[in-house]
């Protein structure tokens, strides 16, 4: 075979194909949105469409004092997102949740649940949360690494005892986020010992872990112990991810785009499908406003092929696809994934993990199908500059 190579200009990738084939296969793609109390309509309208268009199909919204307040504004405000967001084919939940429920005499979740169920009952059905989303959080409870096992049986109570009682009583949704080491955490029960993470997917409907990781494989091991546990308590499994983080690269996708960002999801559902078929899972982004402003980062130049190299090599017998970045790059901490399709128009899939330049500014991604007799190849970098395109052809 003849191989030529072709350099494309390319454009980046804008939506999460997996979200494509949710209403079909129950994959969902989510959000949290913390600030819509104090965002400007224009705001929230202007999120709303790019959400749709990222193919987010479930929002965790919170607005506990909108709810609480119990005013028609106020209410009037919600319903009017709410449908607005079933008119794009994304569903909404309330979003709620504070460490102090677990302590001794609070009546917290009380008072939330009775702001949600009489919203519930004064709006059209159009206009009604499909759940709620709590954000409880024991782990942040003063003291807790002194006491984790005290306030994790706390926790596990307040589910028990009045959460879980009070959902089933009316039949909306119940999903909690929960730290994704909780699988190797067990409470005292009975005469023994439970795992906490089993517990809680008895009770919920949906469990979202905190798998804060950037690449598709440390997100996936974050949460595979708690695979099996969910799908035994008759719980749907969201992976979720970090779009902001103080506590070091590996932990979001700040240091990266959001083009990679969709890569890693795209190739964690595969993972999902091809290790767990007919499991219930989805995926989650933390949250709205940074994760716009991950959108919104943009590299100080377009990446280049480095001055008198090939830029973009393919050896067809390896199957590995090296880049030569631009030295004044390289050294920035930039991502690169690679994506392929089979024409030119695509679709473009990743087809490989996220991974930064070294400082000799070579890159080579092994593994990768470029025997194919027509393999279409674009490299995208974080940010959403491109750094070159390629084709192989017979």
């Amino acid at each position: 075979m003849n191989i030529r190579i072709r350099f494309l200009a390319v454009a980046a990738a804008v939506a999460f194909a997996g979200a494509g084939a949710a209403a079909d296969d129950d994959f969902s793609f989510g959000t949290w949105w913390w600030s819509f109390a104090s965002d400007a309509a224009d705001v929230r309208a202007r999120r709303l469409d790019w959400l749709a268009g990222c193919g987010v199909t479930e929002i965790y919204l919170s607005c506990p004092k909108l709810l609480r307040d119990g005013t028609d504004e106020s209410r009037r405000t919600v319903a009017d997102f709410v449908s607005s967001a079933g008119a794009k084919g994304i569903r909404v939940a309330a979003l709620d949740g504070d460490v102090g429920w677990i302590r001794t005499g609070s009546g917290g979740f009380e008072r939330a649940f009775a702001a949600f169920t009489n919203y519930q009952a004064r709006v059209a059905p159009a206009e009604r949360f499909y759940g709620m989303h709590l954000d409880i959080e024991p782990h942040q409870e003063e003291g807790y690494k002194d006491n984790e096992t005290d306030a994790l049986g706390r926790h596990w109570a307040l589910v028990r005892d009045r959460i879980a009682p009070a959902f089933r009583a009316t039949g909306w949704t119940l999903e909690f986020d929960t730290p994704f080491w909780w699988d190797e955490r067990t409470i005292p029960a009975g005469a023994g010992e439970t795992n906490l993470a089993a517990l809680v997917a008895s009770a919920a409907d949906t469990v979202t872990l905190m798998s804060y990781r950037d690449t598709a494989d440390a997100i996936y091991r974050c949460g595979e112990g708690e695979v099996p546990l969910a799908a035994a308590g008759g719980a749907k499994l969201v992976f979720g991810v970090e779009t902001h983080s103080s506590e070091g690269d590996k932990v979001s996708f700040m240091e990266e785009s959001q083009q990679i960002m969709f890569a890693e999801l795209d190739a964690l559902r595969a993972t999902l499908r091809a290790r767990h078929p007919g499991g219930r899972f989805g995926v989650a982004v933390h949250d709205v406003a940074h994760w716009e402003a991950l959108r919104a980062r943009t590299l100080p130049a377009a990446v280049t092929p480095a001055p008198g190299a090939a830029g973009l090599a393919l050896d067809p017998a390896a199957g590995t696809v090296t880049l030569a970045i631009r030295d004044a790059l390289a050294a920035k901490g930039v991502h690169y994934a690679v994506f392929a399709a089979d024409t030119p128009a695509g679709p473009f899939t990743a087809v490989s993990d996220s991974a930064q330049a070294p400082a000799d500014g070579m890159l080579a991604f092994p593994g990768l199908d470029a025997a194919a007799p027509a393999r279409f190849f674009r490299i995208v970098a974080s940010g959403g500059a491109v750094a070159a395109g390629a084709s192989l052809e017979p």
